[in-house]
C-alpha cells in the first residue's frame, strides 16, 4: 500500500499563513502567538484553547499581510483578533464571528479578515451548538432570586430570567399576593400590547440621588409572535 501526500484543505492553507515567521518592520507576514503551533489539534485547524494575545508593544503596524497601517493610538488603534491573537487595524479586523465551541465563548468576537475566512464555513454549526441564543435558561427556586431582582445584570440571559420572574410572580397561584383576577388582567394586557419593557431600577439618594438599572424589551411582530429580546439600561441623576 502506497501513501501520498494529502493536499491541504482551504482552511488549512489559510491557517498556514498565520504560522509564518515573526513579523519585523520590513515584513508584512503574520506571526502566530506563542505556543500556537503546538496547541493546534490534529482534528481541527485551530488551538484547543484561545491563543494568548500578542503584546501591544510587539508591533507599531497592522500585522495583516499587505496592509502595514501604522497605529497612532487615537485615529488608528490596535485591535486583537480573538482567533489568532495578532494585532490589526480597524479595516483588517472589522468582522465578528463565533469561535470554536471548545473555547466556551458564547458571543461573537472580533476577528481579523483572514481568520474570518477560515471560520466562516463553521459559523452555522457553532451558532447552533454554542451561541447564547441556543442555551437553556433556568429559573432558580430560591425566593431571594424570585422576589429581589438585582437592578444590574450584565448578560442577556440574566435579563431574561428577571423578566421571567416578573411574569411568573404575576401568574403563580403560590405567590402570597396572588389574586385570580391578576391572571386574567395580565393575559388581557399581554394580548393588547405592542411591546413590553422589563426594567429593574435601583436608587441611592442623599440630598441628590443616582438611579441605575437594566432590563429588556420585546416587541410584537406582524404575525403575532414576539421579537427576540433586546437588552436595555438606564442611568439618571437627581
Amino acid at each position: 500500500m502506497s501513501l501520498t501526500a494529502r493536499k491541504p484543505a482551504p482552511d488549512e492553507a489559510i491557517l498556514k499563513q498565520h504560522r509564518s515567521s515573526p513579523r519585523t518592520e520590513d515584513d508584512s507576514s503574520i506571526a502566530p502567538p506563542s505556543g500556537y503551533e503546538d496547541s493546534v489539534s490534529s482534528q481541527h485547524p485551530w488551538p484547543a484553547a484561545p491563543p494568548a494575545w500578542v503584546d501591544d508593544r510587539a508591533t507599531t503596524r497592522c500585522m495583516m499581510r499587505g496592509c502595514g497601517t501604522s497605529f497612532d493610538g487615537v485615529l488608528e488603534r490596535r485591535h486583537h483578533c480573538r482567533f489568532c491573537g495578532n494585532i490589526f487595524c480597524q479595516t483588517c479586523s472589522s468582522k465578528n464571528g463565533m469561535l470554536p465551541p471548545e473555547w466556551n465563548i458564547k458571543e461573537p468576537q472580533r476577528v481579523c479578515n483572514q481568520c474570518f475566512r477560515l471560520i466562516s464555513p463553521y459559523q452555522s454549526t457553532w451558532v447552533k451548538v454554542n451561541a447564547n441564543a441556543q442555551r437553556d435558561n433556568y429559573l432558580e427556586d430560591d425566593l431571594t432570586s424570585r422576589y429581589m431582582n438585582s437592578p444590574l445584570r450584565f448578560t442577556l440571559g440574566g435579563e431574561i430570567r428577571k423578566a421571567a420572574y416578573t411574569i411568573h410572580n404575576l401568574t403563580d397561584p403560590t405567590n402570597v399576593n396572588f389574586w385570580a383576577r391578576d391572571v386574567d388582567y395580565t393575559t388581557e394586557l399581554l394580548e393588547a400590547v405592542e411591546g413590553i419593557l422589563f426594567m429593574t431600577v435601583g436608587k441611592v439618594a442623599f440630598i441628590g440621588g443616582v438611579r441605575v438599572g437594566t432590563g429588556l424589551v420585546v416587541a410584537r411582530l406582524g404575525d403575532g409572535s414576539w421579537s427576540a429580546p433586546c437588552a436595555v439600561g438606564r442611568f439618571g441623576i437627581t
